[in-house]
């Protein structure tokens, strides 16, 4: 009983993490050797608490490519890109290279999805925010269009990507002085 929930928490633990981000760096196999920490083939409770750290170790590991222990902006600037290409990927649904408005909407669920029946008298407010969030997105979406074709191409989404770093590091540099 305790292996299985232990196995649950771990399989929960990795789709988790693969819809946070974009794609875990690392495969099963590398996260549960690093979970594994006494090498025995099984994961105590101990071990599998450890999980943050050890996803952590193995996406610095990758992002260190020249293996000094230090991440500096060139690797890091690879990383993100990387982390965009893979977003790309996974919004770009029919695999023609580009993204048309529906693709950059988030899936639709059921009508009840994530609903509860005491929820009622809150829908008209739950309907107004979700119009908004698909304005803003619209409105995103017209800002990545920069020739205005009505699609984003891999190019226009990094140029895109790039200017919302360009626009973070300036906030931080803003807030650094």
């Amino acid at each position: 009983m305790k292996h299985r929930i232990l196995m649950t928490a771990l399989a929960a633990g990795l789709v988790g993490i693969g819809s946070a981000h974009a794609k875990p760096v690392h495969d099963s196999d590398q996260l549960f050797d690093a979970l594994d920490t006494d090498g025995n083939g099984s994961l105590s409770q101990q071990e599998l608490s450890n999980m943050r750290e050890a996803i952590a170790k193995l996406r610095f590991d990758a992002a260190d490519t020249n293996g000094d222990g230090r991440i500096d902006k060139d690797e890091f600037m690879a990383q993100a890109e990387q982390r965009a290409e893979r977003m790309f990927e996974r919004l770009d649904s029919n695999g023609d290279g580009t993204l048309d408005a529906s693709e950059a909407r988030p899936p639709q669920h059921g009508k009840q999805h994530g609903k509860h029946p005491a929820d009622k008298p809150k829908r008209a407010e739950h309907d107004a925010d979700k119009t908004k969030g698909h304005d803003k997105r619209g409105e995103m979406f017209k800002k990545m269009d920069s020739d205005g074709d009505g699609l984003v191409s891999r190019e226009e989404f990094k140029q895109a990507t790039q200017r919302h770093h360009d626009r973070m590091a300036e906030k931080h540099d803003n807030k650094s002085q």
